[in-house]
């Protein structure tokens, strides 16, 4: 059996909690990386390069910069990112419009633009965030007999769609059927759940009231999409 580093324990952990473990692990990855750049490397070469080529943080995570409330940082950070971006930006309005292009236009037809302004890399907190899906991912194929860690699957709410198909693509057979014997019995629990749900919004049994089905909705949207802020 393969050894318990820290990473069998942080999906053991996770795997505890309600909802996604790889969701959980992803965020908890990506905030830390913009924590760690904010408090220690705003000044950094590197750190800057890595987020301009990226030009800057993907909508969530920029979110997520935001929420942190560290102005000086953050300043810092997009001032890099915004001088890379105008050396991109084109000076001339028809810089693109060749001859060829203007040709084309005047036909009726069309010519294929060369992009510009798109990002030369992923953003990097959402590579932090993959990358702890990708680990945790390992961990299941090097300890899927493990009696903890199964038992720990077998109640946990099951994985994301985007997880679970990540995991459908990169896992063995023994190491993927765990996963996938709990995801069909999550999934159909949660369905189970809607119905009930969908039952009790007849007039006839409103006099019931809600339970475990009432944020079954929510739930559903999670399954399918990602637990929230994660992507």
């Amino acid at each position: 059996m393969a050894s318990k580093h820290t990473p069998y324990f942080n999906l053991l952990d996770a795997l505890k909690a309600p909802g996604c473990a790889l969701c959980r692990l992803g965020q908890r990855a990506a905030a830390q990386y913009l924590e760690a750049i904010l408090y220690e490397s705003v000044n950094d070469a590197g750190t800057q390069h890595t987020l301009t080529k990226a030009h800057g943080l993907c909508p969530t995570h920029s979110e997520h910069l935001l929420r942190l409330r560290d102005s000086l940082g953050t300043a810092i950070l997009y001032n890099a990112v915004l001088g890379h971006l105008l050396e991109e930006l084109p000076q001339n309005g028809y810089l693109r419009a060749d001859w060829l292009e203007r040709l084309a236009t005047r036909l009726g037809g069309t010519r294929d633009r060369t992009p510009v302004l798109v990002p030369h890399a992923i953003c990097p907190a959402c590579r932090r965030r993959d990358e702890a899906a990708d680990r945790a991912i390992e961990v299941f194929g090097e300890h899927h007999d493990d009696p903890d860690l199964r038992a720990a699957l077998d109640a946990s709410s099951g994985l994301c769609l985007p997880h679970i198909r990540q995991a459908v693509e990169t896992l063995p057979g023994p190491a993927l059927q765990p996963l996938l014997t709990r995801q069909q019995e999550a999934w159909r629990a949660l369905r189970a759940q809607l119905a009930e749900l969908i039952r009790k919004n007849d007039y006839r049994f409103r006099d019931e009231g809600f339970g475990e089905e009432g944020d079954s909705w929510i739930r559903a949207v999670h399954a399918t999409a990602g637990e929230p802020g994660v992507f």
